[in-house]
């Protein structure tokens, strides 16, 4: 009989996007310092669910707890989208006014825009 996962296994802890990485915290490149240093107990050993940006952007960074690597993740993520999060909002009827090519990309861009607000929400 197969198991089920549960979704939430599957989330990114940082963002809430699909977790399809695994990040090591501490970042294992730092975790013989921890162990040589006495500090182990202090910082325990985890692995959780990444999604495979924010996995790449912790990449070994010196932050050795989860909130700290949230944290750290939201202002990466405020400033990779500054320009898409500074993008005014659109009235329907302006839209209308848009050629169809330039309607598309401005859709476009309004969804990103929902979509990271929402990962920094998350």
């Amino acid at each position: 009989m197969r198991k089920s996962i549960a979704l939430a296994e599957w989330v990114c802890l940082y963002c809430g996007e699909i977790g399809d990485s695994v990040d090591h915290v501490p970042p294992s490149s730092t975790r013989p310092a921890i162990i040589e240093l006495g500090l182990r107990h202090e910082y325990p050993f985890v692995e959780v669910r990444a999604c495979r940006e924010c996995n790449s952007a912790l990449s070994d960074q010196g932050f050795w707890t989860t909130a700290e690597r949230k944290r750290y993740m939201k202002r990466w993520i405020v400033n990779r989208y500054a320009r898409i999060l500074g993008m005014p909002e659109w009235a329907p009827e302006e839209l209308l006014d848009l050629g169809y090519n330039l309607s598309i990309h401005v859709l476009t861009s309004v969804y990103k825009k929902q979509r990271i607000e929402r990962r920094l929400r998350f």
